[in-house]
């Protein structure tokens, strides 16, 4: 397959030619690919997330820890976008890695802090009701509201996605009116 089809090819479609079997360097490409679309988002998600300046190395690994878990987990059968479920993942193990240092869980305990713990089956259903209602955005409302939720403005998320800021705040408030209809 040709180099610039990968470059050219969407994440879900990068994501169904990690699924199929393939050679070693077909899939090497694949990843790296991926991996280069995303890096700069994990990095700057690691940098406005860590609390000193020494946590930020392990943030960025934990990401990365998180972006290969996306890239295992994805189904692209299921009709979902990747970005949305790659960003969860990331969020989630950076989320994790940040709970864990700052407030260390005794081993007996089911809490984190104040935060119970949820459990396996749980998670799959929050998870999957996430997935359904970012199935009713569009790409574009999609990342400008996951974005504007890791606290990028939306002077940050038009430059990012190459749209204006008032584009990403249209694409916004599309998204809220669309999930507040599918809340009801």
């Amino acid at each position: 397959m040709n180099v610039s089809f990968y470059s050219e090819a969407s994440d879900e479609e990068l994501a169904a030619l990690l699924k199929s079997p393939a050679e070693g360097h077909r899939r090497t490409a694949v990843l790296t690919e991926l991996f280069s679309r995303y890096i700069a988002f994990m990095k700057d998600m690691a940098s406005r997330m860590c609390g000193t300046p020494s946590d930020y190395e392990d943030l960025l690994h934990e990401g990365m820890r998180g972006f290969i878990q996306a890239v295992d987990c994805f189904d692209p059968e299921r009709g979902k976008r990747f970005f949305p479920f790659m960003w969860s993942c990331v969020r989630n193990r950076m989320t994790d890695w940040l709970r864990r240092k700052s407030d260390p869980v005794d081993a007996d305990s089911d809490e984190v802090g104040s935060v119970t713990q949820v459990s396996p089956e749980m998670s799959v259903v929050v998870r999957e009701m996430i997935d359904d209602a970012l199935s009713l955005l569009s790409p574009l409302e999609a990342k400008v509201l996951l974005m504007k939720y890791a606290g990028y403005s939306f002077e940050e998320t038009g430059d990012r996605l190459s749209v204006s800021r008032k584009a990403a705040e249209n694409a916004a408030a599309r998204a809220q009116r669309k999930l507040r209809i599918y809340a009801r």
